[in-house]
């Protein structure tokens, strides 16, 4: 026999509150300081602290310099299911696999989150040497090469945010940490079509990315070859900049892109 109890009943306010505030901050990608949030929901200061930093500990938020909460991609990566589900990664992933098995070097297909790349797809090649990377990994946006093809068409007002929100930290000697080179270096991108990574996220690690445009013309994702120092030479990244930037004007057009290669 259903009960007729009102569902109400069962609620548990401390999940209500948690759900709340990711409900919030996965809005529009909105972030919240503690004092907004107790402002917003009516929930103590205290109360929202505890629920954020146990978020956090869970990684399902990051706290920036300025106290700001926002919503990590965990709950994205949560489930293959989920992840399957999107037109994106069922769009690309042939052409992924594609690029990397004639390229015989791991490939990745990764959106911006903010301040982040999240990669969203991989392949690997069966021999070559694997990197430590899996979807649902958040990257720098400066400092690699799948990040530089995702902001290199931001208009200068959003880049200067995300800068000034993010900065620009410095991972190895080769990293950009000025963002008058880094501007220098996304108008590169976007004259050539591809961007680099020569060992400036890691130590012994390039990459070569390109982005993926949807049917506005704004960039929806961006795809990469990654591999060791071993594997890519500076000399290869011509090469495999063209073969990346072909396979995202193919994904592009998979998503509705009509409009000319951008390069």
């Amino acid at each position: 026999m259903e009960s007729t109890k009102n569902p109400k009943s069962y609620s548990v306010p401390a999940v209500q509150r948690s759900l709340d505030l990711i409900e919030a901050l996965a809005r529009n990608h909105h972030d919240l300081t503690i004092t907004e949030a107790h402002r917003k929901f009516k929930i103590p200061k205290s109360s929202v602290y505890a629920i954020l930093q146990t978020l956090k500990a869970r990684g399902y938020v990051e706290q920036d310099q300025d106290d700001r909460y926002f919503l990590t991609l965990k709950l994205f990566s949560l489930g293959s299911a989920l992840v399957d589900s999107l037109d994106l990664r069922k769009e690309v992933s042939p052409l992924l696999k594609e690029l990397t098995e004639k390229a015989a070097i791991t490939g990745h297909v990764a959106v911006r989150d903010g301040g982040h790349a999240v990669y969203i797809e991989k392949a690997e090649v069966l021999g070559a040497i694997r990197l430590t990377t899996q979807v649902g990994k958040r990257m720098p946006l400066h400092s690699t090469s799948i990040g530089k093809a995702l902001i290199a068409h931001l208009p200068e007002e959003e880049l200067d945010r995300i800068i000034s929100k993010h900065g620009l930290t410095r991972f190895t000697h080769r990293t950009i940490t000025g963002a008058r080179e880094l501007k220098k270096e996304l108008a590169h991108v976007r004259a050539v079509g591809y961007a680099v990574s020569n060992e400036e996220n890691e130590d012994g690690v390039r990459a070569v990315a390109a982005p993926i445009f949807d049917h506005d013309g704004r960039v929806a994702a961006a795809v990469n070859l990654g591999g060791s120092a071993l594997q890519i030479k500076p000399g290869d990244f011509p090469s495999l900049g063209k073969l990346v930037r072909a396979t995202a004007l193919r994904m592009s057009r998979a998503l509705g892109h009509r409009g000319e290669e951008t390069k």
